[in-house]
């Protein structure tokens, strides 16, 4: 059994090695000379998703579903521009109810339907700045970093309150999100802050490529919308 005078020093270490990991992470080099636009604010060129459900409105991507049009099964909005490896992927967001996501490094199982990694959102469900990734679920809630070997087997350190990183996240108001993916790490953040982080080493479920997509979850009426949405390739 280990001591009580020895618990706060390896508590303390675990925090000095995921910030190392963080920092890390935070520290790799995009070339900002090279901005990718996915979004031009008046149109979805080069987005493929139902125009029944998807539009240009308010200067943003937005995706509705209401009590006279509902969504039955969940649907994605599709990037069909060029698809990313290494990169840091910026956008705001704004939801009114329900759930959505970006998916990123995934791939199309059928019509306007995706699987992989997604970054999290949420309005109904308290899941947004989880790292999430279809069909596995949740990968790293908020506050946790985990690796994931080989194997597929899970190892969790904790640097953060998962119900404190909350109070950074806006409810119903413009949000900055952060991707950063870098080999087998992924990084999220939002309005600058840590939320979660993945060093996906699954030799059966990790991808190092893929679409972009945007979720529009089915359930209760809801509204994604996403703005100034931009990819910078790292190296």
């Amino acid at each position: 059994m280990q001591k009580a005078s020895q618990i706060p020093a390896v508590s303390l270490l675990l925090r000095i090695v995921s910030s190392i990991v963080l920092v890390g992470m935070a520290a790799v080099h995009a070339d900002e000379s090279v901005t990718i636009s996915l979004f031009n604010g008046e149109t979805l060129h080069n987005w493929d998703g139902d125009p029944e459900f998807w539009s240009v409105k308010e200067g943003a991507i937005t995706g509705v579903a209401t009590v006279d049009k509902p969504l039955k099964t969940t649907t994605y909005l599709i990037w069909r521009g060029e698809t990313f490896d290494d990169f840091k992927m910026t956008f705001e967001y704004r939801i009114d109810g329900g759930n959505s996501g970006v998916h990123f490094r995934s791939h199309e199982i059928a019509k306007w339907q995706v699987e992989g990694y997604q970054a999290d959102i949420s309005d109904w469900e308290d899941y947004t700045g989880v790292l999430y990734s279809s069909p596995r679920s949740q990968l790293a809630y908020r506050g946790e970093s985990v690796a994931i070997d080989k194997s597929g087997k899970k190892t969790v350190t904790r640097f953060g309150d998962h119900d404190r990183l909350r109070k950074h996240i806006q409810e119903k108001q413009w949000n900055q999100y952060m991707v950063i993916a870098r080999g087998p790490h992924i990084m999220l953040t939002i309005n600058g802050v840590m939320m979660s982080q993945g060093i996906d080493r699954d030799r059966e479920q990790a991808a190092r490529t893929g679409i972009i997509a945007i979720q529009l979850h089915d359930g209760p009426p809801m509204k994604i919308q996403i703005r100034n949405m931009a990819m910078q390739k790292l190296d």
